[in-house]
């Protein structure tokens, strides 16, 4: 692994371009000088967390996480009152998804590596970005203080600091859960008990896909399918026609969520698209395959609970081996040849839009989940028409429990950068209803520009000999302009992921101070009914919430959030908001 920065020599080339660029920012300077902080921020953590480590060691030799859960309790949101007050305003606001546009600047330079994208990808040694090390650091803290109270309150984890098991998670979990997860599963909840006439139960995966629909409301068209005589392409290079029908084709899919909600969604808000035009077809890990069995375990994987698959087994996909393992390069290749020569038979048959989600858990191995990411942009680029649409489910690359994946910054920039050069328009989005705790992300794309096989030939090579934290393509071949784009979008959900922490944290810290609170009286009734000694008055005092924050009897009590009150106060009246804003009917 090679420690880089932004070369200066790529902005040299020309005059112009150097001039052009040096007028905006100085991205070498940027980058350095968030890099010494970066480094002196490491530095003065790793001394204090050696002086730390000293201290708790002499008194102590038990868990690292009952040593510093300890240390951890209202008190220390005393001292940060700022903290405090961002953390509970955040659950009063209605702060805007990340919807990050990708920009194609005009520099001539930009221009050049751009056409000649597809020629340089090939697989190199990594490059990273100081500039990121120290959000990981602090996500590397946040959690690091999460795993500590959930040890003290004896919340199951496993070896990584994760609930062992969902059934294992106990009822205060989910209560903190469902406060620090906002609108993710809070809003499908609300959704499928107030609204009766759904045509099956819906998850979360299906308002992410409404809410993106919403956003970007030309990806099912709103121009008449049926009756249009004469629909004029978007893009120059494309000719025009008369569609005949919408065609989808959803990878990595099962159970099947997203393919009830597309239709559903085009069926309220698409009046001019007839469901008999309607076309889909969809891919997903066979669970019938016993090459699969052997490797994920009989029974774990997606089940067919819509009985999507059962109900409609020519429109499911298993590829050449049978087992719809999308990372397999022989498989994609059947995927491509199906399409392209069996399911769009008239001449002006298109496929309108591929949409993915696929993702497994940050409890396997990051090889796999990086590998997922990538076979899911090359299963795009074989599988799409010209002028179509793709809504794909990714993840930004660093994985806490994998520390070595730091390193996989270069990687995340390489396959981001194939759908920058292959669709006309591209956006970033993580939706309201996307995990804030998570690296979750989509990649909408339009206007697919086509591409040649000598070059998904060359992608199908880079799928089958990656590694873990390869990088796709030389630094100096993508634009710096482009570079700094992603650097930010992975600090804004880096940014997310962290203060999302803390506030879990916060909560864990109110759950574990109630719980004190209530033994601590259970011990003073026992001991008497009427006395009450100095020690504990000055003990309930200091875990009373509203000594630290001043509006905590208006807004915040950490008595008072665990209860049916909060979620109908505060969380509903959100959920409705969310409807609102994308109405949803």
């Amino acid at each position: 692994m090679t420690r880089s920065t932004i070369k200066k020599t790529t902005i040299k080339k020309t005059k112009k371009s150097k001039n052009q660029l040096n007028n905006i920012f100085n991205l070498n300077n940027l980058f350095n000088n968030e890099n010494s902080k970066a480094l002196k921020l490491s530095k003065t953590s790793k001394t204090s967390k050696t002086s730390k480590t000293s201290k708790t060691s002499k008194t102590s030799k038990t868990s690292k996480f009952q040593k510093f859960s300890k240390q951890h309790n209202l008190n220390n949101y005393n001292k940060d009152k700022k903290l405090l007050y961002k953390i509970v305003s955040n659950m009063y606001s209605l702060d805007n998804p990340i919807n990050y546009h990708l920009i194609n600047y005009n520099y001539n330079e930009t221009k050049l590596l751009v056409k000649k994208g597809l020629d340089n990808f090939k697989l190199c040694k990594s490059y990273n970005f100081d500039i990121l090390n120290e959000d990981y650091n602090k996500i590397e803290s946040v959690k690091n203080t999460t795993h500590s109270l959930k040890y003290e309150i004896n919340l199951p984890t496993n070896e990584k600091g994760f609930s062992a098991n969902a059934k294992e998670i106990s009822v205060n979990e989910k209560e903190v859960r469902s406060i620090e997860a906002d609108f993710t599963r809070g809003v499908n909840t609300y959704i499928n008990i107030n609204y009766k006439n759904l045509p099956i139960k819906f998850s979360n995966a299906f308002c992410k896909l409404w809410e993106i629909l919403e956003v970007f409301d030309d990806i099912v068209p709103r121009y008449n399918i049926n009756k249009v005589q004469h629909h004029q392409k978007p893009y120059q290079h494309q000719k025009s026609y008369q569609p005949q029908k919408f065609k989808v084709f959803h990878i990595a899919e099962a159970p099947g969520n997203m393919i009830e909600g597309l239709k559903y969604f085009t069926k309220k808000k698409r009046k001019n698209i007839n469901l008999n035009h309607y076309d889909w077809i969809a891919n997903s890990l066979n669970p019938n395959s016993l090459k699969n069995q052997e490797i994920y375990g009989k029974g774990k994987i997606f089940k067919d609970d819509y009985k999507l698959i059962k109900n409609n087994p020519n429109k499911w996909l298993w590829g050449e081996d049978d087992t719809g393992d999308i990372t397999n390069t022989t498989n994609i290749k059947w995927f491509r040849d199906y399409i392209n020569n069996k399911w769009l038979k008239n001449k002006d048959d298109k496929l309108d839009l591929i949409c993915g989600d696929g993702g497994l858990g940050t409890d396997n191995d990051p090889f796999l989940l990086h590998k997922l990411d990538l076979a899911q942009v090359i299963m795009v680029l074989a599988c799409s028409s010209i002028g179509g649409s793709c809504i794909i489910k990714h993840f930004t690359p660093y994985i806490y429990t994998s520390h070595e994946t730091k390193n996989s910054t270069s990687f995340f920039i390489g396959f981001l950068y194939l759908y920058f050069i292959t669709f006309e328009k591209v956006n970033l989005f993580k939706p309201y209803t996307s995990n804030p705790d998570s690296g979750e992300f989509y990649v909408i794309g339009t206007g697919f520009k086509g591409i040649n096989e000598k070059h998904l030939t060359n992608l199908y090579s880079i799928l089958d000999n990656f590694k873990l934290n390869d990088g796709l393509i030389k630094e100096n071949n993508i634009p710096e302009t482009f570079t700094i784009q992603i650097i930010n979008f992975l600090k804004k959900i880096n940014k997310l992921n962290i203060n999302t922490t803390k506030k879990y944290n916060l909560l864990l810290t109110c759950y574990k101070e109630i719980n004190y609170k209530e033994n601590e009286n259970k011990k003073i009734k026992k001991n008497s009914k009427n006395k009450y000694s100095k020690k504990s008055k000055e003990q309930l005092t200091s875990y009373n919430l509203s000594n630290i924050y001043k509006l905590s009897n208006k807004l915040f009590d950490c008595n008072l959030i665990f209860n049916k009150d909060f979620k109908n106060n505060v969380l509903v009246p959100r959920y409705k908001k969310w409807i609102e804003l994308y109405h949803f009917e």
